[in-house]
């Protein structure tokens, strides 16, 4: 499913991560041939990823050029090489925040609108429920 979504959206990479202890660990990747920049297993402090940002609303959830971005507000460190970024929260049927669904674009921007978040969105609930039944939880329709 990574990889389908990071091709149809034209992204480098696409992940879902698991916030764990205060970190953002990455548990699925599908990158671009050749972009080895993350690896399923890998993981970051919260507040050395942009994620917690996006999530608490400084950060929107499409970001077109974070280059941009960052001349107007502090982004952390591992984001500079990024231009456009895409993330939304894997909430689950109970309502916690597994982590986020995410994507980006090293060095480029890449022409997404309103409707691939919505579609991401869709992509994060049906992550949430596969998740879920994983662990042996029952979901909701």
């Amino acid at each position: 499913m990574l990889e389908l979504i990071r091709e149809q959206l034209g992204m480098d990479v696409f992940f879902i991560s698991e916030f764990v202890e205060g970190r953002r660990v990455f548990r699925h990747v599908a990158t671009a041939p050749a972009m080895g920049i993350i690896h399923v297993g890998g993981s970051h402090a919260m507040e050395d990823s942009i994620c917690e940002q996006v999530l608490d609303g400084r950060v929107p959830n499409l970001a077109h050029d974070l280059r941009v971005l960052r001349t107007r507000q502090p982004l952390p460190e591992v984001t500079k090489p990024i231009g456009t970024h895409i993330s939304v929260p894997v909430v689950m049927p109970d309502g916690s925040i597994y982590g986020t669904l995410c994507g980006f674009a090293v060095e480029r921007t890449v022409d997404l609108s309103a409707r691939d978040v919505r579609r991401l969105e869709v992509a994060a609930q049906a992550t949430a429920r596969v998740l879920a039944q994983a662990a042996g939880h029952a979901t909701a329709g």
